[in-house]
């Protein structure tokens, strides 16, 4: 105990960086440090010691009003000390001190705008040159890693989140490159999963990142990317490994991969499987932040519930096989040639419980449901690109294609029926987008892009026996209900920029013009005998929608020292036409839009900067919220839309952000606050009834939303104990109406989180990694306008889990985890559950292989109770939880 209190203790003393050095004779020496320009330098360090000797007596930092207080001990005589001051943008400065002078102001004299390289000498290794912090991965290692991503989670200002997804300094990454080149786009997930942290000399944050050559210097940018920096032996070998899992009850978990990384050729290639629940789908997942992978717009869902507050491994029942294959050419004359191939096989099994209650003014409205079942899923995709990086134009054409199909079959019991769900769901993607950016004799730039986009997406729900007869089929029971539904899209983008790049104004001046048709088809059909529509007051849906616009841009752009300012000013022409004869709808409408985008950035030193952002843009929904025949979205929700036109919307954000980096001392921060309004002209309609069935349209009404607040990233490498501590506190608040059975409710919504993550060694055998997540979620609403008290409910939910990793031998590791679960909602019983998972690792290096046996779910939990409340309703779930599973693999390297 008292080892584990002195570990504490370091933590406290090495966050609030008080240090001490005792000697002889007191003496206090304080003053302030200033830029030439007069600016306060904060963050500056100070250190008091002898004349041509490195032993320091004393330092400090300067607060952020450039001062500071260095108090020592000392025989020595004052004429034989000097003051060295320090700062990563300015010159190094050393001021003798003198006899009976203790006051002292400092004036830097500042470098280039960029910094130059600045090395921290002692473990971890740290270098920042420029705009580049480069993590040296040897520092940050330890003996039971296998791959890249264990060691990122360790590297202060990175994080990973449970979906792969990488961020820096809490901003998600737009680039992840091995060895400069992007071989895996935005699906870099396997790459973090698969490359053995040994093959990597350093990973690279460039910060202020702009990936095309032909721009770099021409604009401003806080793009932020990552790059593995592979060893120079690693690059000429091929490496890889092979795995075998299996174990009780008749589990597996087969892989094998391979993994060349040279300079005109890379690949990473992949194949897995497992029955463990390992979701392989997460590797095929688009992570980047910049534009996104086109996704099919479905109408029918095949549940009512979500997924719950616990790692998906947890509950996860599968059978997965995937092959990820990612191969990557470098040819003359900076051509560069990639493919990327993933073909996912996946079947999972579905079992649940859930009780929704609805508030409303006659009283609550509860609906039950169980469902169990199966859901496979078979997707497809390859992307193929080739591009020319250079610094005098770039090209890139990437052509896209994916199929994804997906069928559940479930059994259900609800309030009143018993029947089983058929739900088969098709996605065809193909796109191609090509850019060209050509730098002009005048050194303007020019930016041509083309880009088109065809979807279909076809769906059938089958429930049998027929359910809501009294609604469906005139209170007379059916024996299956059939609906089949389709939405295809295509879409074609052709815009061009000329940018300025001269003068203290860059500026530039687009034109873009957009074609989008969408078709939106669907019938139900009852069967009774025999198939027949059905025809109660509404038709099928066969609604067509088309829309054009042009529209053009002036972005204006100021630079100057710490400042830099943007102003992009659109303005477009837009008209939508649609139109379905069923409905006698046939409709067209213009508009003239402004979305004016505003950015300052002031760089308060540099390391830190403050971003301020405000943005409105006016917003009209799809053909999803235009169709007239009623829709089972899901089997208990009834949707169709009223006669109301086209769903508008205005919004209007702004965003800070403060960001705080300080790569020597291995600290990071960000402050994110938000405030947001969003007026709609439609109220989403519910009405709720005991026959178990929710009937949803869309009713003009003005219907404001308001959002804001506040996010903290804090990551701090503890040098004493050689750790990283993160701590994430956040706070949102929401303000919106919700009509239920023709009832509007004022809903307020806040929630409170903190995370805390810790990894360091408790004894030179023994580490301790602490992983904690606090929400308090504090849900209020009260009929809108009449005044009095808000109906409260309140829910508690604290996670926790704390591993201890033992290493009795230099080849052997044990790694024994407790995670524990703990809900609290007003006027419930408590609800606690706990896990406990060992794992037993024994490397084998003359063999180059590892063996490895883990246990979890050690106490065999069942199943995982939840509370959750959303607006004016309670939904408490039960979930099915994978059992206790032990199982035994074998790792081959080569």
């Amino acid at each position: 105990m008292s080892r584990l209190l002195r570990v504490y203790h370091l933590i406290i003393i090495a966050i609030l960086s008080v240090p001490g050095v005792l000697n002889a004779q007191v003496y206090n020496f304080n003053g302030s440090v200033k830029s030439t320009s007069g600016i306060a330098v904060s963050n500056a360090t100070i250190t008091l010691k002898l004349k041509d000797a490195s032993l320091a007596l004393g330092y400090a930092t300067t607060d952020n009003t450039g001062k500071f207080s260095i108090t020592t001990k000392t025989e020595q005589a004052l004429s034989n000390l000097v003051l060295e001051v320090n700062h990563l943008s300015y010159k190094r400065k050393q001021i003798p001190v003198l006899d009976n002078v203790f006051r002292y102001d400092v004036v830097l004299e500042e470098s280039a705008a960029l910094l130059d390289e600045v090395v921290i000498k002692s473990r971890p290794k740290v270098t920042q040159n420029k705009d580049t912090i480069s993590y040296h991965v040897e520092g940050f290692a330890k003996k039971e890693d296998r791959s890249i991503g264990d060691v990122l989670k360790r590297i202060p200002g990175i994080e990973i989140g449970e979906n792969g997804e990488v961020k820096f300094n809490n901003k998600p990454i737009s680039n992840f490159y091995i060895d400069g080149d992007d071989i895996l786009g935005g699906k870099y997930g396997i790459g973090t999963k698969t490359i053995p942290h040994g093959m990597v000399d350093n990973v690279q944050i460039y910060d202020n990142h702009e990936h095309v050559k032909a721009l770099k210097n021409k604009n401003s940018t806080d793009k932020v990317a990552l790059n593995l920096e592979i060893k120079d032996d690693a690059r000429l070998k091929l490496v890889g490994n092979a795995k075998a899992g299996f174990g009780l009850p008749k589990k597996y978990d087969p892989e094998v991969n391979a993994i060349l990384l040279n300079k005109n050729y890379k690949m990473l290639n992949v194949a897995k499987g497992n029955n463990i629940g390992d979701d392989l789908s997460i590797d095929v997942l688009d992570l980047l932040s910049g534009p996104a992978v086109e996704n099919s717009k479905m109408l029918v869902s095949s549940s009512t519930v979500s997924t719950p507050y616990v790692s998906k491994k947890r509950y996860y029942d599968n059978n997965s096989g995937m092959l990820n294959a990612n191969n990557f050419f470098k040819f003359k004359d900076s051509l560069q040639l990639k493919t990327n191939l993933s073909i996912l096989r996946d079947k999972n099994q579905i079992a649940f419980n859930s009780l929704n209650d609805i508030y409303t003014q006659n009283g609550t409205v509860r609906f039950l449901e169980n469902q169990s079942g199966y859901k496979t899923s078979n997707l497809n995709s390859l992307t193929v690109s080739a591009e020319k990086n250079k610094a005098d134009y770039y090209f890139q054409d990437e052509f896209r294609f994916r199929y994804n199909e997906n069928r559940t079959s479930s059994s259900i019991f609800d309030n009143e029926n018993a029947f089983a769900q058929h739900l088969k769901d098709r996605s065809l993607i193909f796109s191609n987008n090509l850019s060209y950016i050509p730098v002009l004799k005048n050194n303007n730039t020019l930016y041509i892009n083309w880009k088109f986009t065809a979807n279909h997406a076809p769906q059938q729900l089958e429930l049998s026996p027929g359910i809501h007869e009294d609604i469906i089929n005139g209170g007379n029971p059916y024996q299956q209900l059939h609906q089949q539904s389709s939405i295809s899209v295509f879409s074609n983008h052709i815009s061009g920029n000329y940018r300025i790049n001269k003068g203290k104004i860059n500026q530039s001046y687009g034109l873009t013009l957009q074609s989008n048709y969408q078709n939106l088809k669907s019938d139900i059909d009852i069967l009774e005998g025999s198939y027949k529509d059905y025809q109660q007051g509404s038709n099928d849906n066969s609604l067509k929608w088309q829309d054009h616009s042009i529209t053009g841009t002036g972005f204006f752009e100021y630079t100057e020292n710490r400042i830099e300012a943007s102003l992009s000013l659109p303005v477009k022409s837009l008209n939508i036409s649609y139109r379905d004869t069923s409905f006698q709808m046939k409709k067209s409408k213009n508009y003239l839009l402004l979305n004016p985008n505003v950015r300052f950035s002031y760089r308060v030193n540099s390391q830190d900067r403050l971003i301020l952002k405000y943005n409105s843009d006016y917003f009209i929904d799809d053909i999803t919220t235009l169709y007239r025949g009623y829709v089972f979205t899901n089997y208990r929700t009834f949707r169709n839309n009223e006669n109301n036109g086209l769903a508008e919307q205005r919004s209007h954000a702004l965003n800070m952000d403060y960001n705080i980096k300080r790569p020597i001392e291995m600290f990071f921060a960000n402050i994110a606050a938000s405030y947001s309004i969003v007026n709609r002209n439609v109220l989403t309609s519910t009405i709720v009834s005991d026959n178990n069935i929710l009937q949803q349209s869309n009713l003009s009404y003005h219907n404001q939303i308001k959002s804001y607040g506040i996010n903290t990233t804090l990551s701090k490498y503890i040098f004493p104990i050689g750790t990283t501590l993160t701590l994430k506190p956040g706070w949102s608040h929401i303000q919106l109406k919700e009509l239920i059975n023709n009832d509007i409710y004022s809903v307020r919504y806040n929630n409170y989180e903190l995370s805390a993550n810790i990894d360091f060694q408790l004894f030179k055998k023994i580490g301790v990694e602490h992983r904690s997540n606090i929400r308090y979620i504090s849900n209020n609403f009260r009929l809108a306008g009449a005044g009095g008290s808000y109906q409260s409910q309140k829910n508690y939910n604290y996670r926790q889990s704390i591993s201890v990793k033992y290493a009795p031998a230099d080849n052997f590791f044990i790694n024994v985890e407790g995670q524990s679960i703990h809900i609290t909602q007003e006027r419930l019983s408590n609800i606690n559950i706990y896990f406990i998972d060992a794992n037993f690792r024994l490397k084998i290096p003359n063999w180059k292989a590892d063996l490895e046996l883990s246990v979890t779910n050690i106490m065999n939990s069942r199943s995982l109770t939840t509370y959750s409340i959303n607006n004016t309703s309670f939904v408490n779930n039960e979930y099915r939880l994978n059992p206790r599973m032990a199982i035994f693999k074998v790792f081959f390297y080569f």
